[in-house]
């Protein structure tokens, strides 16, 4: 279930999951034969249904940067904000920079829930480091700070529960489950309408636009530079903490769906968002690990959860990577996987940025702060890494490339710019140069990788998109 935060990690894999894997890396996912994972989602909200529903936003000058050096009109910092308050409906007035967040929109923005005194703590030793936390969607998200997230009574609130949910009985609305494009019909240079296979039944179908503009229609742009987020798997720690207790919970019985996102699920380990730090190039999920306590499938969550030492994992993230990557077709059949050719870590800088943010993990976890916790480094083993001696820069770097993963946030295949930039597919108004009626509206067109998780610009994105068709539509 897509709506349950704490089955996250049971999507990966399953049928609501395209499962994409790329081209053979020859300097990251090592560990793997250089193949990385790439889960995509095949439900309403595409892949924002499942992601880990963090809600942060870039750094001002991203956008003054997509306006001023890049040609893209109405996209400056100032301009774009209306289109983020626009969506939002942020619970947490109090923790935050008031006037760079919305409180009225269909989209509800809150802190997670769980926060343990140990994570207090872990804020404390950071901003003795220098790292203090301040709103990590303000006018200048740097420090450690607890994160938002996309949650609403408990549930995720992705896009298509918090914009369609109330919406889905409009006589001018009607959404199609089980299709996909095949492709976009055009009459000459503009488009007409799209062509699309229902998967139940094998028909197709072909859906004329009657108005000009007044949908946009997205598919694969042709080939260009982009790039993904990085993260070293995990940098794990021991810390000793007294017992806790599980609310008790049935899967036949529970009405509260809080509970099962503070409960542990079976697979590898859950994963409950604590705290992230963000710097200009690197940020890291500090994430609460318990093992395989119990199963929310089909199982109680009730008793003690274990006492004694527990696992604190890490992630040093590199937000801005110079590594370039292309998308390509693998053939005219749009039921074909793209081809993904992601050149992972084939920047050395980029490496260097996430051993920058295991030594910046150290010096947090390892402070005299959280003494008290009695913190143990647990060193990950590679056969590749063995000859290096541990913690040293260069097993570091060993394990890096062997242990990468994606953070499977892929952008710039379909980048805004000008007609004069060559690599340019759509213009500030989202349409796709050189043609007629069509507009892109995702995480494609970002010209520039972004400081955060993107789904806040994606958002931002399509509500933008949406202003400029009414305007264009405008009797």
């Amino acid at each position: 279930n897509p709506f349950v935060p704490g089955l996250l990690a049971n999507i990966v894999g399953s049928p609501l999951d395209y499962s994409y894997k790329t081209e053979k890396n020859e300097k990251a996912c090592l560990s793997s034969g250089g193949v990385c994972t790439w889960p995509r989602g095949r439900m309403l909200s595409g892949t924002g249904s499942f992601s880990g529903m963090l809600y942060t936003r870039p750094s001002p000058s991203i956008f003054d940067n997509w306006a001023t050096r890049l040609g893209n009109k109405g996209w400056s910092s100032k301009e774009v904000l209306e289109f983020f308050k626009k969506s939002e409906n942020n619970l947490n007035p109090d923790l935050i920079e008031k006037d760079q967040h919305g409180f009225a929109g269909p989209l509800t923005i809150q802190r997670f829930s769980s926060q343990p005194p140990f994570a207090d703590d872990i804020l404390k030793a950071a901003e003795a480091l220098g790292y203090k936390g301040n709103d990590l969607s303000g006018s200048k998200p740097n420090g450690l700070n607890y994160v938002q997230g996309m949650v609403d009574q408990g549930i995720r609130a992705s896009t298509a529960r918090m914009y369609l949910g109330k919406k889905l009985n409009q006589t001018n609305l009607v959404v199609k489950l089980n299709a996909q494009v095949q492709k976009i019909n055009f009459s000459g240079t503009k488009a007409t309408g799209v062509t699309f296979k229902d998967l139940k039944t094998g028909e197709i179908v072909t859906v004329n636009v009657t108005k000009e503009d007044t949908s946009y229609l997205s598919s694969y742009c042709h080939s260009t530079n982009s790039s993904t987020n990085l993260f070293l798997t995990l940098v794990d720690f021991l810390v000793r903490t007294s017992c806790m207790v599980a609310d008790p919970c049935y899967r036949s019985e529970c009405k509260d769906n809080q509970k099962l996102l503070n409960a542990t699920a079976d697979h590898d380990d859950f994963i409950a968002k604590l705290t992230s730090i963000r710097t200009s190039r690197n940020t890291a999920f500090i994430d609460d690990l318990i093992k395989k306590y119990a199963s929310i499938v089909g199982n109680a969550i009730t008793g003690p959860l274990p006492c004694g030492r527990r696992r604190v994992g890490v992630r040093p993230n590199n937000m801005l990577p110079l590594s370039k990557g292309r998308l390509v077709l693998r053939s005219a059949n749009p039921d074909d996987h793209p081809k993904l050719i992601t050149n992972y870590l084939d920047n050395e800088q980029d490496a260097k940025v996430l051993l920058q943010g295991v030594r910046i993990a150290q010096r947090i976890m390892l402070s005299e702060s959280l003494k008290k916790y009695d913190v143990q480094l647990v060193f990950m083993t590679s056969p590749s890494c063995a000859g290096y001696t541990k913690d040293s820069d260069d097993y570091w770097l060993c394990i890096i490339r062997q242990f990468t993963l994606a953070e499977n946030h892929p952008t710039g295949t379909c980048k805004m710019g000008p007609a004069s930039d060559p690599e340019a597919v759509v213009d500030d108004q989202l349409l796709v140069h050189g043609v007629e009626n069509v507009r892109v509206a995702d995480a494609s067109v970002f010209p520039t990788q972004l400081n955060c998780n993107p789904i806040s610009v994606v958002i931002m994105t399509a509500e933008k998109c949406a202003q400029m068709v009414l305007d264009k539509n405008k009797v």
